[in-house]
């Protein structure tokens, strides 16, 4: 009745009542703030109120979906209250994303009748098709306006929240989300080789790992790519031709093409109000497009030399790691090999790779274009988990450590911000408080497989571990396996030596057949394993001496020098009367001719030369020195036959390393063997072209202690003959040596660092390190330039710059 009268009070009648309305007091709001987990927003009034720090501090955030908030607000005048109207902001978005009109029962709640967990009704949603608040448009505004008979002081107030993340937890991604099918970047001759060499890198590096599961960033990762492929021609190593010179690049290449792919994921939880984070579904739908940088960095390698390194090899290092160090497409500072090189620093090289069933979708960085952005799933067994494939190069020495980066929000920038070419601890130091995951530093390998075998105990052993050391320099690992998988070889090669053998003296190949077929009738039979010795033997093989077949003719020539006419001739009347003694005769006079010879003096033995040196070129016999030479051919042959019979016998793409202390020894008159020194050091690279290059032998004829004398025509510790034999199967030439000292054959000046005269692919002993240029081609860098070299994969056309002697010309800004 009162308001009845009132309203009536303000018509016509007023005039003649007298009576003046009674007004109604106006009514506003006074904060409204949000409550979860113990924390609660801030109310504001005055636009111009200070900055908020970003991330956590200062600010209210809660995890949508898994978290409720209370929503509530305080009214001046609550019973007079009209409407109230709820509107939420995005940064950066003049206009509201939810709006909800409350009329003057709700108002006067002072609070939302149920909590909310951040998502809405479609029907009040704006442009949001996940209906919820997400990370990816953090900061929000909730406003809240008073309707009609406000107060001007309490008609608008607001508060501030975020969707934020807790932290990333980087993880392996495991073998299981290698991408399936065939490579299109590797020659089908290696696919399964590859693919099975790629699943077992990422099981091993999957057992290094927290216990918690993550990555630890103070570790160490080596990724270990086997590169058993093997020279099968000299022209892989020293040929005037480019295209044939560059066989080591273009094969590593076909076997692993863009690199091994490492599954990488991170798992992303989102912060709780009331502490700590949560991960997965359903939370992880409020993640919405947030885009988290991928990004890799590496370790200045130019830093640590020269530690471990010959100082030659570390000057001609320094200069080649710097090649185009500034370049902007990579991390600042990076000495991995460039695209130029073969490498994967520099335009055009792609590092990470979209993880699909972990990725949701791919944005390219524009100005750090070695990183990418990824968005995390949002649904299903992978939900709040974002990972990439990470595909560091094949080059040996290339190291890489990758970090996940969370954008910044956007009123700080958003992931733009990021997206600059700056060094990654720069970047870091930018946003000191923004969650990041580090993994270790991995660090790239060439691995090759090695047998190394002994024909017996007598051989005294090379040291296997001075091999590795000096190839681990260069980047390459030489896997020389267990104790029991030498002695498995070695028992293998004794049990089918002597069938071996004889095999291979029946049936020579193409290569053999000119050096065993002439001379198969000197080898013994049957025992060649233990060399008719009964024991152990260092040698190869026992073949008939020089001594024993040329011996008929050194008796007839002694008696020739017996029978000659002399004016004196007691010396054949001397022989003719042993002659007539009882059992003596012309078919046994080497009782008596032989210990004459051997008393006589040097100058009569001289003549005894003369006489014997014109019957053997009458019986078409060789010379001692033709006759060894022809022999240790042979055996050399035979060696090398027998050494790929346990290689099809091991049916491993591997090296051979079969060793023995001379190729043969030859069985005296008297029966006794005598091993002369060896005029053979090693032989490679074989017939490896038998096994498709990915299969070689590497023969070693050399005792430990070699002579003194470097002019001697071989003098190297039998260690350096495997390291430089070794080498050779794996595509380095001959280098020149000390201008004093005989050159090796074939030597490439041009293939070797011009300033450093003591590699050990040369025959200088004192040489005992692989020079710098050997230590980048061993590592898989280009060394030659070309853009139309053909494979079998088809042509390519990777820009590569020739790598110079001159370590100075490939110092590049």
């Amino acid at each position: 009745m009162a308001l009845a009268l009132r309203a009536a009070a303000r018509g016509t009648g007023a005039s003649r009542t007298g009576i003046q309305p009674c007004p109604l007091r106006k009514w506003g709001i006074s904060q409204i703030t949000l409550n979860s987990g113990g924390s609660t927003s801030t109310s504001y009034d005055n636009p111009d109120h200070a900055p908020i720090a970003g991330g956590r501090a200062g600010r209210f955030y809660f995890a949508p979906l898994d978290e409720q908030v209370r929503v509530a607000w305080t009214l001046v005048n609550p019973a007079n209250a009209t409407t109230l109207t709820l509107e939420l902001y995005q940064w950066g978005n003049p206009a509201p994303i939810w709006t909800r009109v409350l009329n003057a029962d709700q108002a006067r709640a002072q609070r939302l009748a149920a909590d909310w967990d951040g998502s809405f009704p479609g029907g009040e949603w704006i442009g949001f098709p996940d209906h919820l608040v997400t990370v990816e448009h953090s900061p929000y505004k909730l406003k809240a306006t008073a309707g009609a008979n406000r107060e001007d002081d309490y008609e608008v107030r607001w508060t501030y929240f975020d969707v934020i993340i807790d932290r990333i937890e980087l993880t392996w991604g495991g073998a299981a989300l290698v991408p399936g099918g065939a490579r299109g970047d590797i020659a089908a001759l290696y696919q399964a080789q590859t693919l099975a060499d790629e699943q077992a890198i990422n099981n091993q590096l999957g057992l290094m790992r927290q216990a918690d599961l993550t990555l630890n960033p103070a570790d160490n990762y080596d990724v270990r790519l086997r590169c058993n492929q093997f020279t099968d021609w000299v022209w892989n190593m020293e040929d005037g031709q480019e295209a044939r010179r560059s066989t080591l690049w273009l094969k590593h290449q076909l076997q692993w093409g863009d690199g091994p792919r490492i599954p990488l994921v991170a798992k992303v939880y989102i912060a709780r109000a009331a502490g700590g984070g949560v991960h997965g579904a359903p939370s992880a739908r409020a993640l919405g497009g947030t885009k988290f940088m991928w990004d890799w960095e590496s370790q200045d390698e130019i830093a640590a030399l020269p530690g471990g390194h010959n100082a030659a090899v570390a000057a001609f290092l320094t200069r080649s790691l710097d090649y185009k160090r500034n370049d902007p497409n990579g991390p600042p500072g990076s000495t991995n090999c460039h695209v130029e090189h073969g490498g994967k620093r520099g335009a055009g090289a792609a590092v990470f790779g979209r993880l699909a069933p972990v990725s949701a979708a791919t944005t390219a960085c524009v100005t750090r274009t070695w990183a990418t952005f990824e968005q995390a799933m949002l649904a299903g067994p992978q939900a709040g988990c974002v990972g990439v494939v990470f595909q560091p190069s094949r080059i040996g020495g290339d190291t890489y450590r990758v970090v996940v980066h969370a954008p910044p929000d956007k009123c700080c920038g958003g992931p733009a911000v990021l997206d600059v070419a700056t060094a990654g601890a720069t970047l870091r130091g930018n946003f000191p408080t923004l969650p990041t995951a580090r993994s270790g530093i991995f660090k790239m390998w060439r691995e090759v497989r090695i047998r190394y075998v002994r024909k017996s105990a007598a051989v005294v052993t090379a040291d296997r571990a001075a091999i590795g050391t000096e190839y681990r320099r260069a980047d390459l690992i030489a896997d020389w396996g267990s104790a029991l998988d030498r002695a498995t070889d070695e028992a293998t090669l004794a049990a089918n030596f002597d069938a071996w053998c004889a095999h291979a003296l029946a049936h020579p190949d193409a290569k053999g057949n000119p050096a065993i077929t002439p001379n198969r009738a000197r080898f013994e039979a049957p025992d060649q394993f233990q060399a008719g010795t009964g024991g152990n033997t260092s040698f190869g093989f026992v073949v008939e001496s020089w001594e024993s077949i040329t011996r008929p003719t050194l008796i007839n020539s002694i008696r020739q020098y017996v029978m000659k006419n002399r004016t004196f001739n007691s010396v054949r009347n001397n022989y003719n009367a042993w002659l007539n003694g009882v059992g003596h005769g012309v078919a046994n006079d080497h009782l008596y001719l032989l210990p004459f010879y051997n008393g006589l003096s040097a100058a009569k033995k001289q003549k005894v030369q003369v006489i014997f040196d014109a019957n053997l070129i009458a019986a078409n016999l060789p010379t001692k020195a033709t006759y060894e030479s022809d022999l240790e051919g042979a055996c050399i042959q035979v060696a090398r036959l027998v050494a790929e019979q346990l290689l099809v016998q091991i049916n491993e793409h591997c090296m051979i390393v079969f060793h023995v202390e001379a190729p043969v020894g030859y069985r005296q008159p008297d029966a006794t063997i005598v091993v002369p020194p060896s005029g053979a050091g090693g032989l490679s690279p074989s017939t490896s072209a038998k096994f498709n290059g990915r299969g070689s032998v590497n023969l070693v004829f050399l005792p430990e202690v070699p002579v003194a004398d470097p002019a001697a025509k071989y003098h190297v510790p039998v260690t350096g003959v495997v390291m430089h034999e070794a080498a050779h199967n794996l595509y380095l030439c001959h280098a020149p040596a000390d201008p004093a000292l005989t050159a090796a054959p074939g030597a490439r000046q041009d293939l070797h660092d011009l300033a450093d005269l003591r590699c050990l692919m040369n025959y200088d002993q004192r040489s005992d390190h692989l020079c710098g240029y050997c230590h980048l081609k061993l590592r898989g860098w280009g060394t030659i330039a070309s853009r139309n070299l053909l494979t079998t994969v088809g042509p390519i056309d990777g820009g590569l710059v020739k790598l110079w002697h001159d370590a100075a010309r490939n110092q590049v800004p």
